[in-house]
């Protein structure tokens, strides 16, 4: 389906789509141009073609796949030459010449061992610096749909533009984990698509993922709530609910029932009596089994997020993940 959808645009989009693929999002506009041997001008026409067909989005910091999932597919099919060229390419217009005397011992270490055959050692080692690790994703020819950590997992580096942090697992190209999230998902729709009240949905997700300290979860949705109307107001008081006063009494309800739930560790009894029965004033048996629901699978969705280390890039767009 993923390759009907994208035959269908003209070839400069697609050989963009392609190029973004190979080398993770967000790409530079500039960078994408120069690597089809165009300028940011040219290249506008295809940019319009694949934004309007909602494949890519233009975000603060390049292009990248509205649908990281889309990324991974078009990925798999860029033939094995096409893919060194455009990572050759990228290396030489970012000054990353083949290793050489200015190579720190990491970078050069996995660069003798890939050019040697011995991958698995290359990927046992890690990288020094934030340079070293695009270096060695250059040499390993490794992508990942995250963009941040597109090359070598479980990383955090300093960099001029601030701390990047990245997953320590590619969970859609994880063999389990990528088949637990199409499960888990599919029960996240069970709950979208029930009585409870989306907007209850969105504050009961971004409390419970700021318990967790689910940066990803946070950014997702903090971004889907506005976008469906939310106010700001609203979401920068969900942390301290109790003593605000712009809640409604079932939402408040709600957001008890979801911090007990939580952090049911913490209580020895489970989830008080008194905070159940005041959710069942204002929710009936269905959308209660909808929030318990809901906040079970927050719980599951952080969990993944964080023991995997996955990062907010700042570069969600509402709605990205359905």
């Amino acid at each position: 389906m993923v390759r009907r959808w994208i035959d269908a645009l003209g070839g400069e989009a697609r050989s963009l789509m392609e190029t973004v693929a190979v080398l993770g999002g967000p790409l530079p506009i500039e960078q994408a141009a120069s690597l089809l041997g165009t300028t940011p001008a040219a290249l506008l026409s295809a940019i319009e073609e694949a934004t309007a067909a909602g494949i890519l989005d233009v975000t603060g910091r390049g292009l990248a796949f509205r649908y990281g999932l889309v990324g991974a597919v078009t990925a798999t099919w860029i033939p094995p030459p096409v893919r060194d060229a455009l990572l050759s390419q990228s290396a030489a217009l970012t000054h990353l010449e083949p290793a050489d005397a200015r190579f720190t011992a990491s970078a050069a270490a996995v660069h003798v061992a890939v050019t040697g055959g011995r991958l698995e050692e290359a990927e046992s080692i890690r990288p020094a610096s934030f340079r070293d690790k695009w270096l060695i994703g250059v040499d390993l020819g490794r992508w990942c749909p995250l963009g941040v950590g597109s090359f070598v997992t479980g990383v955090t580096a300093n960099t001029a533009e601030g701390i990047i942090m990245e997953a320590r697992l590619n969970t859609s190209e994880n063999p389990v984990m990528s088949k637990l999230a199409k499960y888990v998902v599919s029960a996240s729709k069970v709950v979208h698509d029930s009585a409870l009240p989306a907007v209850t949905q969105e504050l009961v997700a971004l409390r419970v993922s700021q318990i967790n300290g689910c940066a990803a979860c946070i950014e997702w949705h903090t971004k889907d709530a506005a976008h469906a109307g939310e106010t700001s107001v609203r979401l920068n008081l969900v942390a301290g609910w109790r003593e605000a006063t712009v809640f409604t009494e079932a939402e408040r309800a709600a957001l008890e029932l979801a911090e007990q739930g939580t952090r049911i560790a913490d209580a020895a009894g489970g989830v008080p009596d008194e905070v159940w029965v005041n959710a069942a004033k204002y929710y009936d048996e269905a959308q209660l089994g909808a929030l318990v629901s809901h906040i079970a699978l927050m719980n599951t969705w952080n969990r993944l997020n964080v023991i995997t280390q996955q990062p907010a890039t700042g570069d969600y767009q509402p709605g990205q993940w359905g």
